[in-house]
């Protein structure tokens, strides 16, 4: 394995979530990436193999499921504390085992999915790279594809919605964004010369709603955490030194998580979807 230190090259890490131009670049980039993998499926059908990803590493009970499990808990709690979004509370709660079966199913391959991409698998803002010029965007690199999974495109489309993509971008242009994925798709596939079917933007939004409870689950577990500095709620390492979670004070973790779910950025969040994701039947699970 060969690494290439890129940064002599100019590329960044960013320390911020992403705004509609950035997003549009990382979109078109998800877009290539998909379409290529649809293309060259058939003569490298080993692409298939790829059909786990990282919430199916929740199958079985360990450190990582219980922190997201407690996490979704002290949502349940907190909202209690939220006029107007305390009647959701029972039913996070009930949802908080299930819905970690459910984000397995979605990452599990499904031949009945309308679309099959070779996903990133952990599109995340921190799995990038950014080359800008006197300030001007020139370049995002996407990193990190140890955890790509063959399946549905609803599994990068809403995971870098929620972890990519900023908030005020993503109530400003999420279906904006969505169609000009799909106009990427298209075009590359295209260029390309695809002799299948080509997915339609229904079929995109389709799956999305198909895949809706990942909406609620990241919007539980992992937003809060984009909300603060993780250096506002807990002690951080020096620099240089490596950071280590203790999972064994699950009372003190708790306590320093729930300042996150306090944050004002949060709380409006959760006024804003929450009711939304209800409507939509995403925070309950027969």
């Amino acid at each position: 394995m060969v690494f290439e230190d890129i940064s002599k090259l100019g590329y960044e890490m960013k320390t911020q979530q992403l705004d509609f131009e950035e997003s549009k670049v990382i979109f078109a980039k998800l877009a290539r990436w998909h379409a290529a993998s649809m293309f060259l499926v058939d003569t490298h059908p080993e692409i298939k193999k790829l059909n786990k990803g990282v919430y199916n590493l929740f199958e079985e009970s360990n450190e990582f499921l219980q922190m997201w499990q407690n996490n979704i808990q002290t949502l349940s709690t907190i909202v209690t504390e939220m006029p107007g979004l305390e009647q959701y509370s029972e039913r996070i709660r009930n949802i908080k085992l299930k819905i970690f079966e459910r984000a397995s199913a979605i990452y599990t391959y499904d031949a009945s999915s309308l679309v099959h991409v070779l996903n990133h698998g952990d599109c995340h803002f921190k799995n990038m790279m950014f080359k800008r010029t006197e300030g001007k965007l020139d370049d995002i690199m996407l990193l990190d594809f140890q955890l790509s999974v063959w399946g549905t495109p609803a599994i990068d489309l809403i995971y870098a919605m929620y972890n990519t993509v900023s908030i005020p971008t993503r109530e400003a242009h999420r279906d904006e964004l969505i169609s000009f994925y799909h106009e990427q798709l298209v075009e590359c596939l295209h260029k390309f010369g695809y002799l299948r079917r080509v997915p339609t933007l229904h079929d995109l939004h389709t799956e999305i709603l198909k895949c809706g409870h990942l909406e609620f689950l990241l919007a539980a577990t992992f937003v809060p955490f984009m909300c603060v500095e993780m250096s506002e709620i807990m002690e951080m390492p020096a620099e240089g030194e490596g950071f280590e979670m203790d999972f064994s004070d699950t009372e003190k973790m708790i306590e320093e998580f729930k300042k996150c779910y306090r944050t004002p950025v949060y709380v409006d969040f959760l006024y804003k979807n929450l009711p939304r994701f209800a409507h939509k039947g995403l925070i309950d699970l027969e």
